[in-house]
């Protein structure tokens, strides 16, 4: 009788996007078949032919899954800057979405055209940052300082700035549609908001509430 091992090798691994954070990327990976044919007259096979073609089936799933590690996009591994100093560092036109920025020293970076959405920013400090056409969609910016920096044309739709500062900062054309801001830094911020964001076409003021 003839004994076929075959099947199909279903993988999954997180992928970020702005739309749904919990989407998955699934692969299907074709296992490498173990076939032997033997004839109707030899005796049952033994249990170690069978502990055999379990270990052949084992491998090949794990050089699939290597594989797929392997030719999978990176996110650079998920960036974190966790208590890192960045002063005057240059990232820009990076996509830093996820990143961590945890009581990162940023200041006087230069992030302008980077994609930080969905990322992670808590107790740092942006005093004098290039900020300009950046997007922190989805972002959580607790307790962050964006004292007078540049954050001309930045998109905070649906960003989290609870205890942040934006004292002095360039705020034109921003856009903070649906986004969490401490009602007395949103009332400072109305004081100088003027400007409509070149990308979702919406007005400072009015994604403010002024």
């Amino acid at each position: 009788m003839a004994i076929a091992l075959s099947g199909t090798l279903l993988l999954c691994i997180p992928r970020a996007n702005k739309e749904a954070h919990n989407h998955r990327a699934c692969s299907r990976l074709p296992l490498v078949a173990a076939r032997s044919t033997i004839s109707s007259s030899s005796p049952p096979c033994s249990c170690s032919n069978q502990s055999l073609a379990k270990r052949i089936v084992g491998a090949s799933a794990a050089l699939a899954f290597s594989a797929l590690l392997l030719t999978a996009p990176s996110r650079a591994d998920f960036l974190s800057y966790d208590h890192a100093d960045m002063r005057g560092a240059n990232l820009s036109g990076k996509d830093l979405t996820g990143s961590v920025f945890a009581a990162c020293d940023c200041r006087l970076i230069n992030l302008e055209g980077s994609k930080l959405d969905g990322s992670t920013v808590t107790f740092a400090g942006f005093q004098g940052a290039n900020l300009q056409n950046t997007s922190w969609i989805r972002s959580l910016a607790d307790r962050v300082v964006f004292r007078a920096a540049n954050l001309r044309n930045a998109n905070f739709s649906n960003a989290i700035l609870t205890g942040s500062q934006f004292d002095g900062a360039d705020i034109t054309g921003a856009d903070f549609t649906d986004s969490i801001i401490d009602k007395a830094q949103r009332l400072k911020m109305c004081k100088k908001a003027e400007g409509t964001n070149p990308v979702t076409g919406v007005d400072t003021r009015e994604s403010l509430f002024c």
